[in-house]
Formats: C-alpha cells, sequence, structure tokens
C-alpha cells in the first residue's frame, strides 16, 4: 500500500476510501493507513485494537485490523475477522473494497464476487456495486456469468451502451468454445455499429466486430466491413495504411490476387510512407513463381532507385531468390549470391546487416563448399583502421562464415588463432574507443564470436576424450568479460549452467546463446 500525501493516499485509494468521507473519520485513521503505508503491520494492529475498544460497530477498523493481521501472517485469525464483517452483509463501498484487499491477501479472489452480489442483492439499484459483480466474474473467468450480469445491468440502465458492449464481448467469449454462441455475438455487435443514433462509431467496436467475422472464417463479410464507408472512418484514425493492409491480406486470403498485389504496389509506392516488410512479402505472395520473376524484379529494382535508404527492396531481391530456389532446385545460387553481395554493399556498416542476412545464408549454405569460400572472398573486406566501419565489416565477414559453417573446417590450431585475432582487435579497439554506459560497441560482437569458437573446441575436445578444461574456463570469462563491459544486459545474458555428472568429474554446458 503506497500513498500520495496530497492526495489522501495510494492505501486509502485502495481501501476504497471515497472523496467525501468525513474529515473526522480520516484524522482518526490517518495513523492506520501510515502504518500500512509503511510495512509497519504490527503497529497497524496495535493502533486497530486501540481504536476497536473505542468504537466497537465501525466495520472500517475491524477490516483494517484483518488486514493489518493477514499482513503479519496471522492469517487464520485475520479471516475470521473478516468473516465476522461480511455476516453484517456490507454496502458501503468504503468497506467493500477494503474487504476486497483482504481476500486479494488472503487469496480467496473467489469470496470477492460472493461479496458484491450479496451487496448487490441489498442495493439493486446501485450500478457501482453490480459493476464490481460483472468485474469479479471477469478475474474468475466466468463468462456465462459475467454474460448475464451484463445482460441484467443493461436491462436495468438501457441508457448506458457500455453494459451491452460488455455483453457483446462476454458472449464473444464465450462463443470461441461454443460456435452457436458466436453467432450471437456477432449479431449483437453488428447492431450497435448499424445503430444510427450513434454519430461515431469507437474503434474498439469495430475491431471487436471484424475479429469476431474472422474467427468464423468469414473473409467476405470482413472486407465488406473495410471497406464500409460508416466503419472506414473509425478504422482510419491511426492510419489509412493500417485498413488498406488488412484489405490486401484479406485478398490474397481469399485467392484475389490481381486485387491484393494492386493494393499491396498501393502501399508499397505511397510517398514518404513506411515501408513494411509484410507488404513486400504480401506482393511475393500475390505474384506466381517462376512466371512473374522478371515482373517482380522490375518493380522491386524501382522501389530500390526511389527508396534507396530503405533496406526493404534489396531484401526483397533475396527473398525472390530464395523462394525461386525453393521452387526449383535447378535455379542455382548465382542470383542469390549476388542480391547479398549488392545487400553487403549497401548496407554492411549496419548492426542489423547478420540478421537480415541469416535466412538468406541458411539457403545459401547448401550450396558447395568453394562457391561459398568464393562468396566469402568477394564480401567487402575491412581497413587497418580503427574505426567503426573497419570493425563492423571485420566482424560481419566472420559472421557470415559462422552462419555459412565455414568455420566447422578449421582445425583447432587455426581456430585458436583466430580466438587471439579477436582478442587483439578487441582489446585495440575498446582501447581506442572506450564504450559509453548506453553504447552498444561495434566490437562486441567479437566478444560473442570468440565465445562461440572457444565452446567448439571444448566440445571437440571432450568428444576425442581429450578436452582441456582451460578452454571451458576461458569459454565461461569470456561471456563474462563481455558482460562487463558492455554494461548492458540487454544485449548479452549469462546463460543458466547445467551439471552432468560423468566419472570423477563434472562437466560445465553452458547453453550457447546465439
Amino acid at each position: 500500500l503506497r500513498q500520495s500525501r496530497k492526495e489522501g493516499g495510494g492505501a486509502k485509494q485502495q481501501a476504497g476510501m471515497s472523496a467525501g468521507y468525513e474529515e473526522q473519520e480520516l484524522r482518526r485513521l490517518r495513523p492506520v493507513w501510515e502504518a500500512l503505508d509503511m510495512h509497519n503491520y504490527k503497529l497497524a494492529c496495535k493502533l486497530t485494537t486501540a481504536a476497536l475498544r473505542r468504537h466497537p460497530a465501525d466495520t472500517i477498523i475491524a477490516v483494517l485490523k484483518a488486514l493489518a493481521l493477514v499482513k503479519c501472517g496471522d492469517s487464520k485469525e485475520g479471516e475470521a475477522l473478516i468473516e465476522q464483517v461480511r455476516a453484517t452483509k456490507p454496502t458501503d463501498p468504503n468497506v467493500l473494497e477494503t474487504v476486497t484487499i483482504v481476500y486479494k491477501a488472503l487469496n480467496k479472489v473467489d469470496r470477492v464476487t460472493e461479496l458484491y452480489q450479496e451487496a448487490w442483492n441489498a442495493k439493486p439499484g446501485n450500478n457501482y456495486l453490480a459493476e464490481h459483480v460483472f468485474f469479479a466474474y471477469v478475474r474468475e473467468g466466468r463468462f456465462d456469468e459475467q454474460q448475464q450480469t451484463a445482460l441484467r445491468m443493461f436491462k436495468m440502465w438501457p441508457q448506458k451502451h457500455l453494459y451491452y458492449m460488455w455483453r457483446a464481448v462476454s458472449t464473444y467469449l464465450q462463443g470461441r468454445s461454443k460456435k452457436d454462441l458466436m453467432v450471437l455475438a456477432e449479431a449483437l455487435v453488428r447492431k450497435a455499429c448499424d445503430d444510427e443514433s450513434r454519430k461515431e462509431l469507437p474503434p474498439n467496436e469495430v475491431e471487436l466486430y471484424l475479429q469476431i467475422l474472422e474467427s468464423q472464417g468469414k473473409h467476405e463479410a470482413m472486407l465488406s466491413a473495410l471497406r464500409s464507408p460508416r466503419l472506414i472512418a473509425p478504422l482510419e484514425k491511426p492510419t489509412r495504411a493500417n485498413r488498406t493492409a488488412r484489405e490486401a491480406a484479406l485478398l490474397l486470403r481469399l485467392g484475389r490476387l490481381d486485387e491484393a498485389r494492386a493494393e499491396f504496389a498501393t502501399l508499397l509506392d505511397e510517398p514518404g510512407g513506411r515501408l513494411d516488410w509484410a507488404w513486400l512479402t504480401g506482393y511475393l505472395d500475390c505474384c506466381p513463381l517462376p512466371e512473374a520473376a522478371s515482373q517482380v524484379t522490375e518493380y522491386f529494382e524501382k522501389l530500390q532507385a526511389s527508396q534507396q535508404q530503405n533496406r526493404g527492396p534489396h531484401l526483397g531481391m533475396a527473398e525472390l531468390e530464395k523462394r525461386l530456389i525453393e521452387k526449383d532446385a535447378t535455379h542455382g545460387y548465382a542470383g542469390l549470391t549476388q542480391r547479398l553481395h549488392q545487400y553487403v554493399s549497401a548496407f554492411g556498416t549496419k548492426p542489423s546487416c547478420i540478421l537480415d542476412l541469416r535466412p538468406y545464408l541458411l539457403v545459401l549454405a547448401k550450396a558447395p563448399t568453394d562457391k561459398l569460400r568464393d562468396f566469402v572472398l568477394q564480401v567487402p573486406a575491412a581497413s587497418d583502421k580503427s574505426d567503426d566501419i573497419s570493425m563492423r565489416l571485420f566482424t560481419l565477414h566472420h559472421q557470415i562464415e559462422r552462419v555459412l559453417g565455414l568455420h566447422k573446417s578449421k582445425t583447432p590450431e587455426e581456430l585458436e588463432a583466430l580466438v587471439a585475432t579477436f582478442h587483439e582487435k578487441y582489446a585495440t579497439f575498446v582501447a581506442a574507443h572506450p564504450p559509453g554506459t548506453a553504447d552498444i560497441s561495434p566490437a562486441d560482437d567479437l566478444v560473442l564470436l570468440a565465445s562461440s569458437l572457444l565452446q567448439e573446441l571444448f566440445e571437440r575436445e571432450r568428444t576425442a576424450s581429450n578436452f582441456k578444461f582451460h578452454r571451458l574456463f576461458e569459454f565461461q570469462l569470456l561471456r563474462r568479460l563481455c558482460c562487463l563491459v558492455a554494461e548492458y544486459l540487454f544485449r548479452v545474458q549469462v546463460a543458466p549452467v547445467r551439471f552432468r555428472a560423468e566419472p570423477f568429474v563434472f562437466v560445465f554446458f553452458p547453453l550457447c546463446l546465439e
């Protein structure tokens, strides 16, 4: 319980203290609130016990004492006291909400539902209590009861459209397991959307209607809804591209490829707009391959010319070659190699380059080894300068080798020499460019590469029953060094360590994070 002293405190708000609570009562209970806020529950017990002697009929003090007892670890006495309060069938919101806190502390949330149901039965005209009953059922996940509660609330307060939508949402949640109720939920939401007395529809109601249609597989109805003038306005408020993208995806799902391709092209050609990768792949999905390969190539080249700083069209060309290889194994890897070289030449210094290339390098890895070596040799080489660009190109070169699996053909001596080179490069770069507290150093990936090579050496020697423990310790120390030097844990995390028993020795098996 935390409190804001000016507003009366979070503890008081948590307990349901209304703004109109008498000032005298506030002054009398202020020491109790402060004790609870400071987690001084023994003091709160002492204060509430003394207050109950003076005011034995005050239920809010009894509930606060029960809360203090539960927090002190005396759950049985606290629960007994709260049941005595509940036997009086309280309807005061301050008491009810404080009792709710106690039940949550006791991990008995189901009692909260019964508490508010009894209070609402005593005061059926109180919509505040009715809403608490509804949300108590929501917490328990009892969709049928919450639907009946929302229906009863709407009948009692028909001017509250929110209660009508609560009924619709509850019906939809039930419909996920009962298909006939999904039809009812669709009718309820459609009726709300068609109500002409409402000048403007909230976007969340339109989204609910579309979600109900999608769950029933009614894609034509979804498409009609997306093109309805009344439903377009709420969906276009965040961005028009969102509605157009959904319409294009629906057309693709319905098999109307020409219309879908035109919609995706509209999104991709929009001047000054963002270029979503899903739009590029969606455009490719609409094109029959390999028949339309030349048409797609021409279109992507046009996108490259108009959006030279955007990685999407360049990767789109690689994606096209990847799909052509998957369609026809005899297509060859020359086209993919050319597109990847073009991408590296344009964006090789970006930190995300290797992540972008990985799916296509894995396809290229199936090519003959001599072709792979030729590909790596054509990757732009790093200069001898100790700057960011040279370090990123040097790291990228070896990252590509590792993804292609070329390190596996190296001897242990060659791997040791490579790790030593990584150490030297890293030390030189860090000495010249000390990393800041929030900076990602271009040399950090070298540490990950070196640790992976050491792990590979360790695994080779362990399999050959000729392993050396210094490999393992170097690997662990290098990972730890990376965490300490980089000073950001979102990039490098310490992996869990598994233990396995072997004769006379325990061997660590760290989980590789690459």
